[in-house]
C-alpha cells in the first residue's frame, strides 16, 4: 500500500485494512503484523498502532494511531468496505443511518471513542473516509471534538429523505431521535472539521442536490478523480494540495518545540517497555523479586518519569529563551530606526528628530531595555521549573547507582539484560 505521510489520509487508509482483518480471521492477536502481512507494506513510520475495532451488528469499525510526530491520537473510521462488510454497511448505515437518518451505527463508534480517550487522553484527532466520514464527524459532535479530517465524507443525513412521520415522531417525542440531536448539537459545537473532497466524488454528487448536512468546511481537490482514496494518494498534486489544505487550517504541521516532545514522550514509552521486560527476566529465575530487585524497579521508573518530565520542562525553557531572543531582536532593530530620519522629514537635523523621539519617551530604555527585562524575567521564571526537576532527577539517579552499587547479583542480572 502506498504511504502519503499525511496522518489523517494514511490512518483513513489503513484502518480499512484491519477491518478485513478482523471480519476474516477475527481470533488474530498480533494484529498490526498480519495486517501488514496481507498488504504487503508496513505501517507508515510517523504512525504507531494502538487499537482497532469492529462491532458485528452494524458492522462500525475503527482504529486508533498514535502520530508520532506531534504526539495525539487519531482515531479512523472505516467507510463501506467492499472487501469486507458492504451488506451491513450500506443495509444498516448507508441507508438507515444516513438516508433516513437512524444513526443506528453510531454507538460502537462512541464506545471505541470513550474508550481511547480514558487510554490516552483528550488530545484525539478524528478521521475517516465516505462513511467513515459520516462516523467521524457525529463522533466530533457528540464530544465536541476539536480537529476533524474527512475525505469524500458521507453527510450526516440527507434533509429531502428524512420525511414527514421522522420530523412528527420528532415532535411527539422531543430529543429523542438522531436527526433531532444531531441539529441540537451543532448549535453549540465548536470544533474544527475540514471536510476534503474530489472534484467527480459519486457519493457528494449523489448526496449534494438532496440538500445533505455536513459540519464544517469543504475543501474540493483541483484535477481530481473519484470517490476512493487510492485516487488522492498516488496523485502528487492532489496530495500538495491536502497539506496546504491542513497547513492552512493549522493541522498537519508540527513545530521543532512539538517535535521534541513527541520525541520525549516516545523515549519515556520505550524506557518503561523495556524496563517491563527487565521485570520478566528478574522474575524468570523463579521465587518472586528480591527486595534490591523490587527497589531497582521502582527507583528506575521514577527515575524514567523524572527524566522524561525535566527534558519537557528544558524543551520549554528552551522555546521561552528562543522568543525572548526574537522580541529583544525586534525591540533592538525597532530602536535602530531612531537613528535615522524619517523620509517625510525635511526641515529637523538628526540630533532634533532624537530629542523630539526622547520628549516622546521613545529612548533605548523604553524600547529595548524593558523589552529585555521583561524577557529575563520569563526565562528565569522557567529556570526556576527546571531546577527541581533537574535535581529531583539527579537524586533518584545517585540512588539507583548506589543500589546497583551495593548488589553485585542485582548489577550482573543489568548488565546480562543490557
Amino acid at each position: 500500500m502506498k504511504n502519503s505521510n499525511i496522518s489523517t489520509l494514511d490512518a483513513s487508509n489503513w484502518t480499512y485494512e484491519f477491518e478485513k482483518l478482523v471480519i476474516d480471521k477475527p481470533k488474530t492477536i498480533n494484529k498490526l503484523s498480519a495486517v501488514e502481512l496481507r498488504v504487503g507494506s508496513k505501517l507508515p513510520t510517523h504512525l504507531e498502532y494502538l487499537d482497532s475495532t469492529y462491532d458485528n451488528k452494524t458492522g462500525t469499525s475503527g482504529t486508533a494511531f498514535l502520530d508520532k510526530n506531534t504526539g495525539e491520537v487519531i482515531i479512523a473510521y472505516t467507510g463501506t468496505n467492499k472487501d469486507g462488510n458492504a451488506v451491513q454497511d450500506i443495509v444498516g448505515a448507508d441507508l438507515g443511518g444516513i438516508a433516513i437518518g437512524l444513526g443506528v451505527h453510531y454507538q460502537p463508534a462512541f464506545d471505541f471513542y470513550e474508550t481511547i480517550r480514558g487510554r490516552y487522553g483528550d488530545n484525539i484527532t478524528l478521521t475517516g473516509h465516505s462513511l467513515g466520514g459520516n462516523v467521524a464527524q457525529r463522533v466530533a459532535l457528540e464530544y465536541n471534538v476539536d480537529n476533524t479530517v474527512v475525505y469524500n465524507s458521507a453527510p450526516l443525513y440527507v434533509n429531502q429523505t428524512y420525511g414527514f412521520k421522522e420530523r412528527l415522531y420528532d415532535w411527539v417525542t422531543p430529543g429523542e431521535s438522531n436527526v433531532e440531536r444531531i441539529d441540537q448539537q451543532r448549535e453549540t459545537f465548536t470544533g474544527q472539521v475540514t471536510r476534503i473532497t474530489t472534484k467527480w466524488d459519486q457519493l457528494n454528487l449523489l448526496t449534494g442536490p438532496f440538500r445533505d448536512v455536513h459540519l464544517g468546511e469543504e475543501y474540493i481537490l483541483k484535477n481530481s478523480g473519484g470517490h476512493g482514496l487510492n485516487d488522492i494518494v498516488k496523485d502528487k498534486g492532489q496530495l500538495t494540495q491536502v497539506q496546504k489544505i491542513l497547513k492552512q487550517r493549522g493541522l498537519g504541521t508540527v513545530t521543532t518545540v512539538e517535535k521534541k516532545q513527541a520525541k520525549t514522550l516516545e523515549t519515556v514509552k520505550t524506557s518503561l517497555a523495556n524496563l517491563r521486560k527487565l521485570k520478566k527476566q528478574f522474575s524468570a529465575s523463579g521465587g518472586g523479586l528480591s527486595s534490591n530487585e523490587q527497589l531497582y524497579l521502582e527507583k528506575e521508573q521514577a527515575l524514567i518519569l523524572a527524566s522524561g518530565i525535566h527534558a519537557a520542562a528544558v524543551t520549554g525553557r528552551e522555546d521561552i529563551a528562543s522568543l525572548a531572543e526574537k522580541a529583544v531582536k525586534k525591540a533592538e532593530d525597532l530602536y535602530a530606526k531612531t537613528n535615522h530620519i524619517p523620509a517625510m522629514v525635511t526641515e529637523l537635523s538628526l540630533d532634533e528628530v532624537k530629542a523630539v523621539y526622547a520628549e516622546a519617551g521613545v529612548t533605548e530604555n523604553s524600547i529595548v531595555g524593558k523589552t529585555k527585562t521583561h524577557f529575563e524575567k520569563k526565562v528565569k521564571k522557567a529556570d526556576n521549573f527546571v531546577e527541581p526537576f533537574e535535581t529531583l532527577k539527579t537524586n533518584i539517579g545517585l540512588t539507583v547507582d548506589e543500589l546497583v552499587a551495593s548488589d553485585s547479583t542485582l548489577a550482573g542480572e543489568i548488565g546480562h539484560a543490557g
